[in-house]
């Protein structure tokens, strides 16, 4: 697979934020899907709008749920793109040679890695969150500038 621009994107911390208020089960998009935070699905959509990027989820969520919950997961809470693609499970505990596998295997021009995570791997893709805030606007102008780079 060739892909251009791609955000290696994780949830938990970064759109699922920790310590954010809890939501009846009822308004719960899957069994235990709990709902994105508003604001950082905004700055998401801000991000894949102004760089065409596609999202490729290296989050644990990855073995919760299967493509297509995925794309209703993310729709239902407004992203206007779906991750594309999931990092392996190879390498179960090693984030980063999960995404290093990936890059190795496909053809990517472009990539930023979001996540609350420390990913000393990458340290010139890598954007670290705070679980309790995720996406805040220094995350969106720093993933931006990665992906628009010339």
């Amino acid at each position: 697979m060739k892909i251009d621009k791609v955000i290696f994107l994780d949830i938990d911390g970064v759109l699922a934020l920790a310590n954010a208020p809890k939501t009846p089960k009822s308004e719960w998009v899957l069994d235990f899907a709990n709902p994105f935070d508003k604001v950082c699905v905004q700055k998401l959509n801000k991000i894949l709008t102004e760089t065409q990027a596609e999202i490729v989820l290296s989050s644990e969520w990855r073995h919760d749920y299967t493509m297509d919950e995925l794309d209703i997961i993310f729709k239902w809470n407004k992203s206007i793109k779906s991750p594309i693609a999931i990092t392996t499970d190879e390498w179960e505990f090693d984030r980063c040679r999960q995404i290093k596998t990936f890059l190795e295997e496909h053809t990517v021009n472009k990539y930023t890695i979001i996540d609350d995570m420390v990913l000393d791997c990458f340290p010139d893709q890598f954007i670290l969150t705070i679980p309790e805030i995720g996406i805040t606007n220094d995350v969106v102008k720093r993933a931006i500038s990665m992906l628009n780079k010339e």
